[in-house]
């Protein structure tokens, strides 16, 4: 009887999937990875890939060993998608406020090697047994009540304490931009702004259900599918974001290494026209008497 509800989700998995490996491979390809903001979408989009994959039932199930080393890549990706926001929100204050350059080195030296370490978390639940496959379809956290302790020390806390403080830095920085420039304001919300939005959405249904379960009430397959879907609406919403957006996602990144000196040191990197806004400088600048904005012109190449 739930075979055209687990049909449908297969398929909204596939095109989740799909659309990410797309994004990743527009990214290697043309893109720059000397960029944070490339660095960072290519590891939210992995990491979307293989949190989709590993969130399939009825597939890992007839094996136990198999079954919880899936469990906790679900949890451990899905952990590092939501760390790969967080970070691609506080890289771009740096390109704003001179107070914050120093991020800029912290960022891309460390931005990507936190998105890997701060999941193995996830690690924890080993320790008791945690991720158990028993009696159910997923793989995923036993139904117990300490198992589900387990899942919001190390997974749902760390999501929403991320998603949180990120939202107020993204929401502080928008409103002190957009009293300097309306336009520029607007391109962050429709960049960056949209990826956090697009994260809290679609992770209010999953962490729903699994507050209803922690409280011992019993959710049904196909409600605990469907808390599951938006997961998949957010692999598609981040990509149509790139794909209106993709410009205006690398353009501050490009801005702040031309003020460097360090813009186009390669052929790859000169070749990289899609994702270039040649001419462009945005930096605000932070003083006791308010802020100024030095802007050339915004030209894409």
């Amino acid at each position: 009887s739930d075979r055209p509800v687990v049909i449908g989700f297969y398929v909204l998995a596939g095109v989740s999937v799909l659309c990410s490996i797309f994004v990743v491979s527009t990214l290697w390809f043309h893109g720059s990875l000397k960029t944070n903001a490339t660095r960072l979408l290519l590891a939210l989009h992995i990491a979307l890939i293989c949190e989709d994959i590993s969130a399939l039932p009825y597939v890992y199930n007839t094996n136990h060993g198999l079954c919880e080393a899936i469990a906790f890549l679900h949890f451990y990706f899905g952990l590092a998608s939501i760390v790969a926001i967080g970070f691609l929100v506080i890289s771009y204050r740096y390109h704003f406020f001179t107070e914050t350059v120093w991020l800029s080195t912290f960022i891309s030296k460390w931005a990507v090697p936190l998105v890997i370490l701060i999941p193995l978390i996830t690690l924890l639940p080993f320790a008791s047994n945690s991720y158990d496959s028993k009696d159910s379809p997923w793989c995923s956290v036993s139904g117990k009540q300490n198992d589900h302790t387990w899942a919001f020390a190390v997974f749902y806390a760390w999501v929403w304490a991320i998603l949180g403080s990120s939202t107020i830095s993204l929401t502080y920085t928008m409103l002190e931009i957009y009293s300097i420039d309306h336009t520029v304001g607007r391109k962050l919300f429709s960049t960056v702004g949209m990826y956090a939005i697009i994260s809290i959405v679609t992770w209010i249904p999953r962490t729903a259900a699994q507050v209803i379960n922690y409280r011992k009430g019993q959710l049904s397959f196909d409600q605990w599918l469907y808390s599951y879907i938006p997961l998949f609406g957010a692999g598609i919403l981040y990509t149509l974001v790139f794909l209106t957006e993709k410009k205006s996602l690398i353009l501050f990144d490009r801005a702040a290494r031309a003020d460097a000196g360090i813009e186009a040191q390669n052929s790859r990197d000169r070749g990289m026209s899609t994702f270039s806004w040649e001419g462009s400088d945005f930096r605000f600048t932070s003083t006791g008497r308010g802020m100024s904005i030095l802007r050339n012109s915004w030209r894409p190449s």
